[in-house]
């Protein structure tokens, strides 16, 4: 019988611990639904209030695609570029801007590497955030041509 405990204590916690899931959305401002085992999972978030359809549209671009670290004991969502989906959503709250919402949940997050520190520009409103442009939305160059072939000199007739 102890043996049987010791495995239901051993199995609880290792879903509670930090685990992969695969964003799919959100049901509310504070509640991320991740795929974890191919299993729909709903995270509430702490710390978070259930403040708006905006804030839930936001988490919901955030991360609806992305794989994410999910901690659901501590009831914490992850990105992979280490910033916190709580954190995010508590930033968003706190903006006054007419930006839509999902483009800047999408925006939010930087592939691939650890977002930098950019020092604002003096007088820019919060509206006039650029968005992120990736290397698949830029113009891709034409091809190179070919070299032309050489001409072979002219026999000469005698």
């Amino acid at each position: 019988m102890k043996l049987f405990a010791i495995a239901l204590l051993f199995a609880s916690s290792v879903h509670a611990a930090d685990v992969v899931g695969l964003g799919v959305g959100a049901s509310k401002a504070n509640e991320a639904i991740v795929r974890i085992d191919g299993k729909a999972t709903t995270v509430r978030l702490d710390g978070v209030p259930d403040a708006s359809d905006a804030a839930r549209e936001f988490l919901q671009c955030l991360l609806a695609g992305r794989v994410v670290h999910v901690d659901v004991a501590h009831g914490r969502v992850t990105m992979l570029d280490g910033n916190s989906a709580n954190d995010h959503v508590l930033e968003y709250l706190q903006t006054k801007t007419k930006v839509d919402p999902c483009q800047l949940g999408k925006a939010a997050y930087v592939r691939g590497t650890a977002p930098t520190a950019v020092a604002p520009t003096p007088g820019a409103a919060p509206a006039e955030i650029e968005p992120i442009v990736t290397s698949e939305q830029l113009p891709q160059p034409k091809p190179a041509k070919p070299p032309a072939a050489k001409k072979k000199p002219k026999a000469k007739k005698h």
